[in-house]
């Protein structure tokens, strides 16, 4: 059964009733449900600044603005990490153009389901301000650090609402169902540590329910049949393929009054619904502002080469040796004969696994622990950089640690060159946790209780020098993220 109220439903619908009587009822009945597939989106792509202009041309073509000037800046990156989030920003916009920021670039499937945000966006800012005075263009799905003194700060959640719903008034309810919840997964091994990651993510102000109840009206008052329905479900996850066809199931012989509670007029005024194979866009001969340099290797995991030798294949050898030869004793051998067994066999047993260290045998992976090339300078398994080598039984993340220029957690983040860090902090190993960034000895923080001067949190041991108050976590000044004090920190210190 939906967990949405009658009057949850009803106001969903005053909304998508809102953008209708706005912007006119064609866009509704007509327009493409558009899904994520090379169908829908037939134009070359490739992981850069390029393809996340190729997917809002398109996205703004469907919504009706293609004749609107694209411009991208920023730096896209391949997608390597499955668990990144895109971040795309509409930084500049007016009648004739628009701007999109990229801060960051996730797997390549999520950037059309945070564009149709953007594109509404657009749309919304483009066609119509009405009821929502003083609306400005920025980032509607990535609030801002809450601070009480500043409560302007916070989103306008009913204008971020409007902006979801006229997502799905233009055609891409599949779009924001699909990614009002992300969820994955992913695992690996690192040596002898299974390290298990997964993300949760919600795309717009919708929730899942409330997203796949809008995408069920508009199929159930349009017409959809069962087997676009049955396409539809195959690209959400289980838990919004099973709300969608509940809603469908449920609505389902109600379409008169569908229709009147969001305004349309009989079907016989429609108009015919738009392509749905839509032909390449022309190449405008766009290119980046400046060449995309290649992505560092810090972007990719870096692993070591584990020493492997063959002190436990002689030492196993030996040992069934050992328990046979004991038992022949046993059997055949005076009493005098066992005792010296039970002394000397487990002994022999001992003195093969130390002769067994000395032979060495091929080195595996500390990640994947597959088998390396000799001449190998990166996983052929993993992907993984080599960036050195260990024992077999010493442990890969406090070798990780010891790395000056890779973070502690060894996530697959860009490290720039840093010129300007500080010997100390160079010598000790201080380094944030999440992008290796070493102190450079800077006044970067200050304390949000007393407002006084800023200071190094690392000559002051993580206190305010005004106030005294103790920080248990420390933001880092390049990345922003938020760590344990004491992380920073090698193990040893």
């Amino acid at each position: 059964m939906s967990t949405l109220s009658d009057e949850e439903r009803a106001h969903l619908l005053e909304r998508m009733r809102a953008s209708i009587d706005r912007w006119g009822f064609e866009t509704f009945v007509a327009a493409p449900i558009v899904e994520p597939s090379d169908r829908f989106f037939p134009d070359p792509f490739a992981p850069d600044l390029r393809g996340v202009r190729t997917v809002m041309r398109r996205l703004l073509t469907y919504a009706g603005l293609g004749a609107l000037s694209v411009e991208v800046e920023g730096r896209a990156r391949p997608g390597l990490d499955r668990m990144a989030e895109t971040l795309c920003v509409v930084g500049e916009l007016s009648d004739r153009g628009v701007l999109l920021e990229v801060w960051a670039e996730g797997p390549p499937e999520d950037l059309a389901l945070t564009l149709a945000h953007e594109a509404a966006r657009i749309f919304r800012e483009l066609r119509g301000d009405e009821g929502c005075e003083g609306a400005s263009v920025g980032h509607p799905y990535r609030a801002p650090v809450f601070q009480p003194e500043q409560p302007d700060a916070l989103p306008d959640e009913a204008f971020e609402e409007e902006v979801s719903v006229a997502a799905c008034y233009l055609g891409f309810g599949l779009l924001v169902a699909k990614g009002a919840h992300v969820y994955r997964a992913e695992g690996e091994m690192s040596g002898t540590l299974a390290v298990t990651r997964w993300v949760h993510r919600c795309l717009g102000a919708l929730a899942p329910d409330e997203a796949c109840f809008l995408l069920a009206a508009q199929c159930v008052v349009r017409g959809v049949d069962d087997e676009r329905l049955a396409r539809f479900r195959g690209y959400l996850g289980p838990n919004q393929a099973k709300m969608l066809a509940d809603f469908v199931a449920e609505l389902r012989g109600s379409e008169d009054a569908l229709r009147e509670a969001l305004g349309l007029p009989s079907p016989g005024e429609w108009p015919e619904e738009g392509a749905s194979r839509p032909a390449p866009l022309e190449d405008d001969g766009w290119r980046p502002p400046t060449p995309e340099p290649p992505p560092p290797v810090a972007l990719r995991r870096p692993v070591f080469r584990r020493r492997q030798h063959r002190g436990w294949n002689l030492a196993t050898g030996a040992g069934f040796l050992s328990l046979a030869a004991f038992f022949v004793i046993l059997l055949k051998g005076s009493s005098h004969l066992v005792q010296t067994a039970l002394f000397v066999l487990p002994a022999l047993t001992v003195a093969a696994y130390f002769v067994g260290k000395r032979m060495r045998r091929g080195d595996i992976c500390s990640s994947c622990e597959r088998a390396l090339p000799a001449s190998a300078h990166e996983c052929p398994t993993c992907g993984g950089v080599i960036r050195g080598a260990i024992d077999f039984d010493e442990n890969a993340l406090e070798a990780l640690e010891r790395l000056p220029d890779v973070p502690t957690f060894g996530d697959l983040v860009e490290v720039r060159p840093q010129v300007d860090a500080d010997p100390r902090y160079v010598e000790r190993g201080v380094k944030c946790p999440h992008c290796a960034w070493i102190p450079d000895g800077g006044h970067h923080w200050q304390c949000p209780i007393c407002e006084g001067e800023h200071f190094n949190t690392f000559e002051q041991g993580g206190q305010c020098p005004d106030c005294e108050k103790v920080f248990e976590d420390t933001s880092c000044p390049r990345c922003d993220h938020l760590s344990p004090y004491d992380w920073w920190w090698p193990a040893e210190d």
